[in-house]
């Protein structure tokens, strides 16, 4: 149930992850001018964080400071919040980012905290959130940035690993057809962004410390990526 009383570590961590969001700007497509009116007109707690368009479908699905997700159909008229859409929802806690599949037809989240397993975790929903699967949980890991590589089937995310009071922070990568996970690389510093190269094939993270590191995703095993130091 949603009010049960979340653990001391739990809740700082969720209150810190929201300022983190308070912290960042929205990255979009192309919205209409009906679109941008509704979010203008939006308070700021429920500022839009990341906002992507499903095309052909004409709609576009976005993430709140508030750590919800949103729907929107291209005149801007039909605002659905997934989160509160149906029951299946009422063991998500906080949503930090999520992504479409190829076809757009589904999203695949991250959970702060699953309140069945009391867990961070990677789950999918329909467009319309009428339904949840949970894909994985982590075991004392926040997942807080997600990329999906179509051709891989292959969720990488980074996630922020809680261990004796010490903080470590992960490049990690979930399987869709062989239901696996691994880690790709780990690091004290904190990893502030992933992002994917298409060129050149490549997984980009940014650290605290303004280095950037590079993952070469054209091998075929996750665990045989090849480390880069591009800068430092």
């Amino acid at each position: 149930m949603k009010n049960i009383l979340l653990s001391g570590l739990i809740l700082s961590a969720l209150l810190s992850f929201m300022l983190v969001q308070c912290q960042s700007t929205w990255q979009g497509g192309n919205l209409t001018t009906e679109v941008k009116a509704l979010l203008d007109t939006l308070a700021e707690k429920d500022q839009a964080l990341k906002i992507l368009d499903l095309y052909e479908k004409n709609q576009f699905i976005w993430l709140s400071l508030t750590g919800e997700l949103h729907a929107v159909d291209h005149k801007g008229t039909e605002h659905t919040k997934l989160l509160y859409s149906s029951k299946h929802w009422n063991d998500v806690t906080f949503v930090e980012d999520f992504c479409l599949n190829a076809t757009r037809d589904s999203i695949y989240f991250t959970d702060l905290m699953d309140l069945q397993s009391g867990k961070g975790a990677i789950k999918l929903t329909d467009i319309k959130g009428t339904q949840i699967h949970t894909l994985t949980t982590l075991d004392n890991e926040i997942p807080y940035q997600l990329w999906l590589h179509n051709e891989q089937q292959k969720l990488y995310f980074l996630a922020k690993k809680i261990n004796r009071g010490h903080n470590e922070y992960l490049l990690r990568y979930f399987d869709l057809q062989k239901d696996q996970k691994g880690t790709i690389y780990a690091s004290t510093a904190k990893i502030e962004s992933l992002r994917f190269d298409g060129v050149q094939q490549l997984l980009i993270l940014n650290d605290s410390q303004n280095r950037q590191l590079a993952f070469s995703t054209e091998h075929i095993k996750p665990a045989a990526l090849a480390e880069n130091l591009l800068s430092q």
